[in-house]
Formats: structure tokens, sequence, C-alpha cells
């Protein structure tokens, strides 16, 4: 690699730079980078807008599941569930209200009533049958209360059919899948563990309005996180998936965020397939994966404030159609920085560092390079000629001294 010269303070400089040439008025509302700028401006404010709704949504949900919690405190109110109870013919719930575990237990629990909530209580339930927990047809489920749910030969937690699940402070471990959906409206996890499943940690199908929060997943899995192409409206805040032995996450759906997510040790590290469309990515990192680190298809996909570190491939494979990326970095990555292809991507106020291979390639049709920085790379910059400007660096210091203007992306030379 080649050295890489007094960085931050640059760095540094160059932002104000640019940011007070942002805040200047342009006499070039005709010049199509420009406006292309002016668009990539708008991107943040939708993110805002998208991370305020989802941390409103979230404080809700705390709320919530601190009032069900306060309900479980007392598993003298609830129905006990035992060894006996587990005996009983299957779904042994039929009628809604609490139950509670008040000893390790073996078998599958079946919920066939609305209303229902589980309180571990601290203990585990280990499948000598399919599943863990199955509940079908059901409305207003929730499971919580530190328990451990393990070796389910298809799901630790298996739902179909149902309205309003919220699963809290539950450990998945050595399942076949975590947590398996098909046609659920209103779905919630948060502060759950996922250790050693065989497929998926999360497999999403066919759902509408769901959120994972604060969640760990060291799966050893096929996929942890499976967004497939019938959900929509899904929301992931901090949570970290590391050891896939494909991808990371794998979202196909649509109106998807994710905030303050991590993809690390695994082959691909975020992949947006084609059906996925209108999702936003921000502060996500991917590192340290065997293959690249995000790769960008479907349509109408934001990435803002991402970085992708040390992955054996490219940092940001990028195919998508009308696809944003803005302030995102690319650094020490084995392949390209950032590779674009696709139709009409816009690539904005992003940094290629210290790439093997090239710090932007670029192809694909009609693709939109703004304000970019590349150093340090194999190749800083290639399939693109303009609008480039070369600097050469000494001692931390651009030579020319003065700073590109606001759309030039700039090739650092040592």
């Amino acid at each position: 690699m080649k050295k890489i010269g007094v960085i931050s303070i640059r760095f540094l400089l160059l932002s104000l730079t640019v940011a007070s040439n942002l805040l200047q008025a342009q006499t070039c509302q005709n010049n199509k980078l420009c406006l292309e700028t002016q668009s990539c401006k708008n991107v943040r404010t939708r993110i805002d807008e998208v991370q305020t709704a989802l941390d409103d949504c979230c404080a809700s949900l705390t709320s919530r599941c601190q009032a069900i919690s306060a309900c479980v405190g007392n598993c003298d109110k609830g129905t006990a569930i035992d060894q006996d109870f587990m005996n009983n013919e299957f779904p042994q719930i039929g009628q809604p209200g609490l139950y509670c575990l008040i000893e390790s237990v073996t078998g599958e629990l079946g919920i066939d009533a609305n209303d229902v909530i589980i309180n571990m209580n601290n203990f585990v339930i280990t499948s000598t049958a399919i599943n863990c927990i199955s509940a079908i047809d059901v409305d207003h489920l929730s499971i919580l209360g530190n328990g451990v749910l393990e070796n389910a030969s298809n799901a630790a937690l298996s739902l179909t059919n149902c309205t309003d699940v919220i699963v809290d402070t539950i450990l998945f471990q050595n399942n076949n899948d975590g947590i398996q959906t098909s046609t659920v409206n209103g779905f919630v996890v948060r502060n759950s563990n996922f250790q050693n499943c065989t497929n998926n940690a999360i497999s999403l199908n066919g759902v509408l309005n769901g959120v994972g929060r604060s969640c760990l997943i060291d799966a050893g899995s096929d996929q942890s996180v499976v967004v497939d192409a019938s959900s929509s409206n899904i929301s992931f805040d901090s949570v970290l998936v590391r050891g896939s032995t494909n991808d990371n996450w794998l979202v196909d759906g649509q109106n998807c965020t994710f905030l303050n997510c991590t993809a690390h040790e695994g082959t691909n590290g975020f992949t947006f397939g084609a059906s996925a469309s209108d999702c936003y990515c921000r502060q996500c990192n991917a590192y340290q994966n065997s293959a690249d680190g995000f790769v960008v298809t479907g349509t109408k996909l934001i990435l803002s404030d991402c970085l992708s570190l040390n992955n054996t491939g490219t940092g940001f494979v990028v195919n998508s159609v009308d696809s944003c990326l803005q302030n995102c970095a690319a650094k020490e990555n084995g392949g390209n920085g950032f590779a674009v292809n696709g139709t009409q991507n816009y690539i904005h106020a992003t940094i290629a560092l210290a790439n093997s291979a090239s710090g932007y390639a670029v192809g694909g049709t009609d693709p939109v390079l703004l304000s970019n920085y590349a150093e340090a790379n194999g190749t800083n910059y290639s399939g693109i000629t303009d609008p480039i400007v070369t600097y050469t660096i000494s001692n931390g210091l651009f030579s020319p001294i003065d700073f590109p203007s606001i759309w030039q992306n700039i090739d650092a030379q040592p």
C-alpha cells in the first residue's frame, strides 16, 4: 500500500471548504452537475426524516415493552408452564392471558389464541420437534423474559399469519432458523441475541411493518438476516451481524431502513438484491468480510455515512438504478473502493483511501460523481476523466494550494 500522509487535518480543511462552497450562492443553475449536487443534498434531509420516525416508533415500543414487563413481573398471576403443561395436546395455549415458565422444558409450545404473553422467566425451551414456539393466525403475541430457545430443526420461533408480535430479550441458539415468519403484520424483535443458526438467524417473509433493534447475531449461518421481496416497511437499528457463510444481510424488500448496523466477518456484508427498492442505509459499517462490503443492486437506494473497511473484495459494488451514495468511505479493501455500474447512479462526497485496485472504477450508464476524494489506491480513478482535478501532496499539503470547486473529484497524488 502507498504511504498515507497527514490525513485528518487535510480532510477537515477540505470538508470545511466544501461546506463553505455549499453555502455560497452558485451561478450555475443550468449546470447539470450543480443540479445533481442539490439533489444529493436533499438525501440527508430525507434520511433525517426517516430516522426521526424510527426513533419515535422505538420510543413507543420501549414504553410498551416496559408496560408488558411490569405486567409479567409476578408469575403467580399467570398460568404456569412446566413439563406437564408441555406434554398436553398441541397446541397447548388456546386461551388469552399470561403464561409463565416455572422450569426449563422440552418440546414445542403451540399458540392458538390472541392476546397471549409468554414470560420465559429465565428458563429454556429445548425443541425435540420442529420448533420451540409456533403461532398460527394469532394477534397480539409477546414473548419476553430473558429466556432461551434452542435446538429447533426448523425455527426457534415460527410465525404464520400473525399480527402485532413483540420478542424482547431472548437468546436463540443452535437452531436451523432463529425466527421464521410468513405473512406477519407488525413484528418487533429487540435486545435479543442469535448464536449458531444453521440457515438464517432472522428470516422475514411477507412481513409488513417490522422492527429489529439492539440485537447481536453471531450466526455462523448461510444468511443471517433475510428480508424477502414480499416484505416492506422494515427497519433495523443497532444490529450487529457477523460470521455468515454467505451474506450477513440479504435484502430484497421495499422501504427498508438500516441505521447504525454492522456486517462483520461474513462473505458479503450488506447485499441489496434486484427487488430491493426505496431503501435507506445510514451509518452502517461492513468490515473484514471475505467478499464485498456493500453490494447495491435494486432501485432508488440511498447509502449515507457508511464505511466499508478491509474487506477482501470491493468496498461498494453499485449495480443499481437511480441510487445515491453520499458521505461514504471505502478504505483498505482488497478490490476497488467503489465499483460503479448500473444506470444513473450518483456518488457524492465520498472517500476512497488505500484500496488495492481502483478507488473509483466507473462504468454503466450516465453515472454522476461529484465532490469525491481518492488517495493512495492502486489507481485512484478508472473509467472517468471528468470532472477530476489532480493535486500533488507534499508534507500533508495540497499543491496547488487552492481547493477545487464544489463538483470536482480530487485525485490526490504523492
